[in-house]
């Protein structure tokens, strides 16, 4: 089994739940959902760039470690989602909310 392959998987895939959500109630968690996904992938770049700083024959930059981060990576980013602000939520649900009814 090639385990890179689980790595690129987003953790954010609770899409059942969605159906169930209609009108600003939906808009507002998707747009949550959005803004742990954009995290998500804005930790991903800043762990690739500290990856490219490391040498190649550190116990910390094996390809086990590397998915370990990741998955730990969007934990963070959807507990960081629940617990700040960044207002990018906000924003699309006040920027789309007048076409929901």
């Amino acid at each position: 089994m090639d385990i890179s392959a689980l790595s690129s998987q987003p953790v954010f895939q609770d899409t059942v739940s969605f159906k169930k959500l209609d009108g600003q109630e939906g808009l507002k968690a998707v747009a949550d959902q959005f803004e742990g996904l954009f995290l998500q992938m804005m930790m991903k770049s800043m762990r690739e760039t500290s990856y490219a700083m490391m040498s190649e024959d550190s116990p910390f930059n094996s390809e086990h470690q590397k998915i370990f981060q990741e998955m730990m990576d969007a934990e963070m980013a959807q507990d960081m989602t629940h617990k700040t602000n960044l207002g990018l939520s906000d924003g699309i649900v006040r920027q789309l909310s007048k076409h929901v009814r």
